[in-house]
């Protein structure tokens, strides 16, 4: 026997009588292990202690009542913990940057007309002309690319498509109720 099974034991023991198996075996280790006879002695001490004391009953029903005056109390909710916090703030500052980029691009050509007639705007418009025809031109050519894949991917898709949307509603609904079934956590 190890230690840790004699520690098991010991908890036993405090619980109630051990099996005469189980005394013999710990009572064997306890005498090889000066550590564990120690905590023992310290157990059969305070059990010594408790035989002394007269035991009070529950009353018939007091478990059940108790249980079912906590399974009647509102249920706490969850509560963000750190890691949730620093998730949902990234969330946000990249949601904004999202948003700030796509007012950018959509109000585009007529940033760049504003400070195109800006003299203060001459220098940087020098620089950026060339680079914004550039970029444009990529980007065309990126959503021409984009487009041909998506009608390709649409031409295969489109007869699958509800059984696509299908396993991702079953898949967001098996994540939910998983998520709700989480143990609720307490400070």
């Amino acid at each position: 026997m190890d230690c840790h099974k004699a520690g098991e034991y010991m908890m036993k023991f405090m619980d109630g009588p051990l099996s005469a198996r189980e005394a013999a075996e710990l009572e064997r280790h306890a005498g090889t292990c000066a550590t564990c006879a120690e905590d023992f002695a310290a157990y059969r001490g305070i059990m010594a202690d408790f035989s002394e004391t007269e035991l009070i009953c529950a009353p018939e029903g007091f478990e059940e009542a108790v249980m079912g005056k906590i399974r009647a109390l509102p249920a706490i909710a969850r509560s963000p913990e750190f890691f949730d916090g620093v998730v949902y703030g990234i969330w946000g500052v990249f949601s904004v940057l999202i948003g700030l980029g796509l007012i950018l691009v959509l109000n585009r050509d007529a940033i760049l007309a504003d400070m195109s007639q800006n003299a203060a705007y001459a220098n940087f418009m020098a620089l950026i002309s060339p680079v914004y025809a550039y970029v444009s031109d990529l980007a065309g050519n990126i959503a021409a690319g984009w487009r041909a894949f998506a009608n390709g991917v649409y031409a295969y898709a489109e007869p699958i498509k509800y059984a696509v949307v299908a396993i991702f509603v079953i898949l967001a609904a098996v994540q939910f109720f998983a998520r709700k079934r989480e143990p609720v956590k307490t400070r």
